[in-house]
């Protein structure tokens, strides 16, 4: 698959830029918010974004782009 079949069929796709940046499509709701954890339900499981100075910085029912210091990434 090359993103745009992920998009169509509501997976989510993942873009993350140098370590400062995330962009997360096709997520349902935020679970958990803090500046240490970001908590996000998807069609396939919870992903959780961990690091310093977490913030959302643009959000829409499509899709949130997050900065700060990202240490990990986890799909549980």
């Amino acid at each position: 698959m090359d993103g745009v079949e992920e998009a169509l069929i509501g997976l989510p796709l993942i873009t993350i830029t140098g370590g400062s940046s995330i962009r997360v499509e096709n997520f349902s709701n935020i679970m958990e918010y803090g500046q240490n954890l970001i908590k996000l339900k998807t069609k396939i499981g919870v992903l959780s974004i961990t690091g310093k100075n977490l913030l959302a910085k643009s959000m829409n029912q499509e899709e949130i782009i997050i900065r700060g210091k990202i240490s990990g990434v986890n799909l549980e």
